[in-house]
């Protein structure tokens, strides 16, 4: 099998694109065509109150960026901008340094947000900051005052949730192109305040400097089609974001045809609207309508709001209309069996085998299967995370995956998840499966575990009749270790998984809706997490996994795991000493050179105290990607097997 990748690894790529959603309805777009934005070679910052980005709206971006989001960067699920990364320092987790630099590509047509300074102590000088693009200054000292803005509630240096200041900008969609964007912090002698300004200026003083640099390598991705943000302004027109530009949308028809499944505009004000140069109107597309982009010779009719392959012969004389190919990739295609699939900016081919996309391994795999690759359809870019996904074609086919969006009424926010589909899963079906729930870990997102190899592996022991008939539901969580928080604002990320998740997968897919048809598993912190919720919500999972868990010890825990009492409601030994449930069934493995290996076995001795079902291995390896690639082949099964402990067998 294929090892995993280090979890630790900082990699943006075009593969982490998906149905990009402000509050609960999704925005559908890709890139957008190129059009310079200001002078060539620039960014163009926009004014700190510009709609829609306005000071609540950044606000909400600042917390998504410290709390929700955090270690990440480019495009996120859900949220309208690219996210460039946080220097870590900002939030307390590592020490300062004179210089960090950033290298990543982005999504040509989405607004750049930056965090550029956070202080915990809600106080933060602007006058110490300048940014410049490309060489050239666009923020000077000084000039940021209006884009400082408090009340970001976040955890901070060892854990402490508190209201920090924040300062932040939004630049306006860049035109593809390279850019090197440079923020510089002065950090002169002050008072010895509590602040995360005091802190990083004392570690900057260890080595004699008194400013951080940061620096971030920007390619930004020509476009293939619209952006996944659509404005509306004052006067009712509607936008469509294409790489730098705008292209004004002719009708509510088009609209909707453009943003398919669902849509919301976000309104613009005058100022952010001028900072996007006006491109070609977009021609009006109705439902019915023959269309074919420009200089290929593929027709598709407009149905149900997507593209619909027609052969030559079934135009049957009627007009076929010539649409430029942004607009056209803008539109999503409708799958059926044996189309071959491709994006215009990978070498990636698919295969639409039983609605589910599938790698082929070269065109003679094409040629054999008797496929024409002159018929070979174009989608945008962010289009292939939202289609489901299968196995490669040179392997047996099992479950398919695909990104979603929910609210959490919990959070308040909407959250991606990614969910796989077991072989046989059907709209046509009545059978009911279980579910698995798979906690990320501390440097984690919730497409972590497809890094290390879990979508291949899960097929594999699918085929063998080792694993099948099991939906994978995989969350984001940010650096709370899954629990819920202690003290005023801190973030209940267990209530979060275990009520409003595991309703909406309850609610969205045909599971067995039981405790007994549930498991959760984690690894690092997540194996921690798993533990904890399940310890704590009996009600809702009999099944638990850890793999690798990061078990903290009093004196090691952040601040939001809390002391006496509380910390022994969020620890998972001390649960395992208290919680009377004797029904639930867990899994615990390390690694042999793992430095966390002793909790985990302090952990199983808790367990096994209390009479509970416990499965513990020590295997080669360490703390680390490989470890957690390399052994899916031994703990997926244990997961299905406790299902059927539990009585729940496999759907037929």
């Amino acid at each position: 099998m294929r090892k995993g990748l280090a979890k630790d690894r900082a990699v943006v790529t075009r593969r982490c694109l998906g149905a990009l959603t402000v509050g609960a309805v999704s925005l559908l777009g890709g890139f957008g065509k190129a059009m310079a934005s200001g002078p060539a070679g620039s960014m163009v910052l926009a004014p700190a109150n510009a709609t829609p980005f306005d000071a609540e709206q950044r606000r909400s971006l600042a917390r998504d960026a410290l709390v929700y989001f955090p270690r990440q960067s480019g495009p996120v699920l859900g949220r309208p901008v690219n996210f460039l990364p946080v220097p870590q320092w900002l939030q307390g987790t590592e020490p300062a340094v004179a210089r960090r630099d950033f290298s990543l590509d982005i999504v040509s047509g989405l607004p750049v947000y930056l965090v550029a300074a956070v202080d915990d102590a809600g106080r933060l000088d602007a006058s110490q900051v300048s940014v410049s693009v490309n060489g050239v200054t666009v923020a000077k000292p000084g000039s940021l005052d209006g884009n400082v803005i408090g009340g970001v509630s976040a955890p901070s240096a060892g854990g402490q949730v508190r209201d920090h200041a924040v300062l932040d900008m939004v630049f306006a969609p860049p035109a593809p192109g390279h850019y090197v964007v440079e923020v510089r912090t002065q950090f002169p002698a002050g008072t010895d305040d509590p602040s995360t300004t005091t802190r990083i200026r004392k570690a900057l003083a260890t080595s004699g400097a008194t400013s951080t640099t940061v620096t971030y390598d920007l390619n930004v991705i020509p476009p293939d089609a619209f952006a996944p943000l659509f404005l509306r302004d004052a006067e009712g027109t509607y936008w469509a974001v294409s790489g730098g530009a705008r292209r004004a949308i002719p009708d509510e028809s088009t609209l909707r045809i453009l943003s398919t499944p669902a849509h919301v505009t976000l309104p613009a004000s005058p100022d952010f609207l001028s900072l996007l140069p006006v491109g070609e109107r977009i021609p009006p597309l109705s439902e019915g309508a023959l269309i074919r982009g420009t200089g290929t010779a593929l027709n598709y009719r407009i149905t149900a709001g997507e593209r619909v392959w027609i052969s030559e012969s079934d135009v049957d004389g009627t007009t076929v209309r010539i649409v430029d190919v942004e607009t056209v990739q803008s539109i999503p295609l409708a799958l059926r069996d044996h189309l071959l699939v491709r994006t215009s900016s990978a070498p990636d081919v698919y295969h639409v085998d039983g609605m589910a996309l599938r790698k082929v391994p070269d065109w003679k795999w094409v040629t054999d299967h008797r496929l024409r690759p002159a018929d070979i359809h174009t989608v945008a870019e962010w289009l292939v995370p939202l289609l489901a996904q299968g196995a490669p074609e040179w392997r047996l086919p099992a479950s398919t995956w695909q990104d979603r969006t929910f609210f959490s009424r919990t959070l308040g926010r909407t959250m991606p998840c990614r969910v796989s589909l077991p072989r046989g899963y059907s709209a046509g079906s009545s059978a009911r499966y279980p579910v698995i729930y798979l906690l990320h870990g501390l440097s984690g997102r919730y497409d972590e575990w497809n890094g290390y190899g879990i979508d291949e592996v899960a097929s594999g022991l699918e085929h063998d009749g080792k694993l099948g008939g099991v939906i994978l539901v995989a969350p984001q969580g940010g650096l709370g270790y899954w629990m819920d928080q202690d003290g005023a604002g801190a973030t209940p990320w267990a209530t979060y998984v275990a009520r409003d998740l595991v309703q909406h997968i309850d609610d969205t897919y045909r599971t067995v809706a039981t405790p007994t048809g549930r498991a959760i598993g984690g690894l690092s912190m997540g194996g921690h997490g798993a533990v904890q919720i399940a310890l704590n919500f009996p009600d809702v999972f009999t099944i638990a996994g850890a793999h690798s868990p990061s078990i903290r010890s009093r004196e090691s825990s952040p601040a939001f795991f809390g002391t006496g009492g509380a910390f022994e409601r969020r620890d998972p030994i001390s649960l395992a000493k208290s919680v009377d449930v004797t029904k639930q069934q867990f899994w615990i493995d390390a690694g042999q050179d793992d430095s966390w290996r002793s909790g985990a076995e302090a952990l199983r001795d808790a367990l096994l105290e209390r009479g509970r079902s416990v499965e513990f291995h020590v295997f080669d390896g360490g703390h680390d990607g490989w470890y957690w690639g390399d052994h899916l082949w031994e703990y997926l099964p244990f997961y299905a097997s406790a299902f059927a402990r539990n009585g729940v067998t496999r759907p037929r």
